[in-house]
């Protein structure tokens, strides 16, 4: 029988509030659209059929398929009003988003506009993480997962937790200026399963920023009717990761179900989270009560 481990909640909050407290009293609000889209390399293609995605997310991106339609993008994005991209796509045979074959543009483009980018890149080794540094992205967010069930039932992959962290290894050593890497609550069935050992194992690679996001099931997808975890259990492992990394940034993603968000979010204010994407009024008008400080920021929450 599936048990949540959320007893005692309130007083676990309470000492992760005090850690956040302790730390600032600010909390970034992080606003995307126009200022920050997303691009997929790979259209809508992707090797993986991921019970939790199934190739829907690629669908609402900005998609190209050439060098030129690339830069073509990024400069009409550009004059729109982005001031950086979500460089993203699905994964192809060698299991890695193919910014080695666009690494050119991105990093002319970059230049020519004073972009900024986050990447998403899959399982990179260490010439394709030069490939990354060539593209000029200055950000890789790196979905962490730290359950090998997890692993294998959600994507269908036969790797292991040490997989995630040579990601890692092989963006810092190539040179990456910043690895975020993303812990999502509730990845396996929209149960708990693997987050804190995830959270510990991300110790060995000292990440500056943790984002955490929360399972959504999505229409289309394999995992369509199952539920999200409850907003007490994505609190509880927020404030595991303000404990476990007091000196940290720990962010609550865009990534979690909108429809009662805001029951996400106060409950992840409570648990000392620096920063929320698209938070609702009700949300901000709780900040202010905790006597936090707003920040503002037109970008993406792992930058």
């Amino acid at each position: 029988m599936y048990m949540s481990p959320v007893e005692n909640l309130d007083k676990l909050l309470e000492k992760a509030f005090k850690v956040k407290r302790s730390r600032n009293t600010n909390l970034t609000i992080y606003y995307l659209g126009r200022f920050f889209p997303s691009i997929s390399l790979t259209g809508t293609n992707c090797s993986l059929n991921c019970k939790h995605c199934g190739r829907i997310y690629l669908k609402g991106m900005t998609k190209v398929r050439s060098q030129n339609e690339l830069y073509k993008k990024l400069k009409h994005l550009h004059s729109k009003g982005a001031e950086g991209f979500l460089i993203s796509g699905g994964l192809d045979q060698r299991f890695i988003v193919p910014i080695d074959k666009f690494s050119k543009v991105l990093f002319k483009a970059k230049k020519k506009f004073n972009l900024v980018y986050n990447a998403h890149c899959g399982f990179v080794n260490e010439k394709d993480a030069e490939k990354i540094v060539e593209a000029g992205i200055d950000t890789v967010s790196i979905d962490f997962v730290g359950d090998e069930e997890t692993i294998k039932e959600v994507y269908g992959l036969n790797k292991s937790p040490q997989d995630y962290l040579e990601v890692i290894k092989n963006l810092k050593r190539a040179g990456v200026k910043e690895v975020v890497p993303h812990v999502c609550v509730g990845l396996y069935k929209g149960k708990l399963r693997g987050e804190v050992k995830a959270l510990n194992i991300l110790k060995k690679a000292d990440p500056q920023k943790i984002v955490i996001t929360v399972f959504v099931p999505t229409k289309g997808t394999f995992y369509q009717n199952l539920k999200p975890p409850e907003p007490t259990e994505v609190a509880y492992i927020v404030a595991k990761a303000r404990l476990m990394f007091p000196d940290k940034i720990i962010n609550l993603g865009c990534m979690r179900p909108w429809f009662e968000r805001n029951k996400f979010d106060v409950l992840a204010i409570k648990s000392g989270v620096d920063g929320i994407v698209l938070p609702k009024k009700e949300t901000l008008d709780f900040v202010r009560k905790k006597g936090l400080q707003l920040r503002i920021e037109k970008k993406c929450c792992a930058l």
